[in-house]
């Protein structure tokens, strides 16, 4: 089992030397759940828990952590130190995370 960070909306340049980085994820919408999930299941990684981080909180982290719910009953840690938005609709993102799933904690 494992844990994986996802860092949403970071470019991959100045990484490619890491073996951490199973697969760089492009996906056109600001779920990328989906494409996140596709990744693990090719690569036969089982998760125990998912930790999610990105510059645009207010849209694609927001988005990633509601898809992510659906599609993995495990625990979804947000660093919200981590986060970084465009407006003041940040706030409002963190804390319908903080609030509406059961499996989401925002660190």
């Amino acid at each position: 089992m494992y844990y994986v960070l996802c860092i949403i909306d970071m470019q991959p340049i100045g990484f490619g030397n890491s073996t951490l980085i199973i697969e760089n994820v492009c996906h056109n919408k600001n779920d990328k759940s989906k494409p996140i999930q596709e990744v693990l299941n090719r690569s036969n990684i089982y998760v125990r828990q998912i930790k999610v981080c990105g510059v645009n909180t207010e849209y694609c982290v927001k988005d990633t952590v509601h898809g992510l719910t659906k599609k993995f009953h495990i625990p979804i840690k947000v660093i919200e130190k981590a986060c970084n938005g465009t407006d003041r609709t940040i706030e409002e993102a963190l804390h319908k995370m903080r609030t509406f799933y059961r499996n989401v904690e925002v660190l």
